[in-house]
């Protein structure tokens, strides 16, 4: 069992698929701090995280169980769902880019975009922070916005 496993003081993206992520995150929240105030960079960071999650959207997400010839579960490692990866990439953000009309109008089309290429089981998360980032947008910015 011990050769299993490897450790290390840094964290990977074979280990941590939501690493990435969060990477992106920290740099699309840099971006919208007002130190920085780099929205445009925010934006790049989404059309990243799109990229991503469209390689997700239909694909096998239940891959942390382990069963041996008999059937039975021998391990089994929490890994992240749907709905975890879209809360990592969408929520942080969404909350950052109140001030923002370029990077809510990015989350709306990266959300848009990913409806009809995830399958209808998992567009719950997806619906409900469209309709968030709708809200959002219409509230804060109602001279600039517009519904999609």
């Amino acid at each position: 069992m011990r050769r299993a496993l490897s450790t290390g003081v840094e964290r990977t993206f074979g280990q941590d698929p939501g690493l990435p992520f969060r990477l992106l995150v920290d740099i699309a929240l840099r971006a919208l701090s007002p130190a920085v105030n780099d929205p445009a960079t925010a934006v790049e960071a989404l059309d990243h995280m799109e990229g991503l999650l469209v390689r997700l959207a239909d694909g096998d997400l239940d891959v942390g169980r382990f069963d041996d010839a008999a059937g039975r579960t021998r391990v089994s490692v929490p890994v992240p769902g749907w709905d975890d990866f879209v809360r990592l990439a969408v929520d942080d953000v969404v909350l950052a880019a109140t001030g923002a009309p370029m990077v809510l109008r990015r989350t709306r089309d990266l959300l848009t975009r990913l409806l009809p290429l995830t399958p209808e089981d998992r567009r719950a998360p997806l619906t409900d922070r469209l309709r968030w980032v709708e809200e959002t947008g219409s509230k804060e910015h109602p001279f600039v916005w517009a519904r999609a």
